[in-house]
């Protein structure tokens, strides 16, 4: 039995066929990678409302939440910008992040 579905699984043309195969292993990383990026980014939120409030600005909680999404999309509007160093170095590291999760999750896909 095994042997069977190892061997449908190497079969090239199950994909032309229609046939998907949910590989067990690869539901868990992309799983626990998805989980590591919502936490990731509730981080990122936190450290960029605290950033926000040192510089004098007053941000809401969804407001931090959009930044976080839209700048480790590398989208990055524009529209919420730090005056700070400290904020642009950690904007960096939050535009750096973002492209090595698409890095890491577009195979997946």
């Amino acid at each position: 039995m095994r042997q069977l579905s190892d061997q449908k699984r190497k079969d090239p043309g199950r994909l032309l066929r229609g046939e998907k195969v949910l590989d067990p292993i690869r539901f868990r990383a992309l799983f626990f990678l998805l989980l590591a990026f919502l936490g990731l980014m509730t981080l990122f939120s936190f450290i960029f409302h605290a950033i926000m409030e040192s510089e004098g600005k007053s941000y809401s909680w969804a407001s931090s939440f959009y930044w976080a999404v839209v700048t480790m999309s590398t989208l990055g509007y524009g529209d919420i910008v730090f005056a700070s160093d400290t904020g642009r170095i950690f904007s960096i590291v939050v535009i750096i992040s973002g492209i090595a999760f698409l890095l890491v999750l577009l195979p997946f896909v």
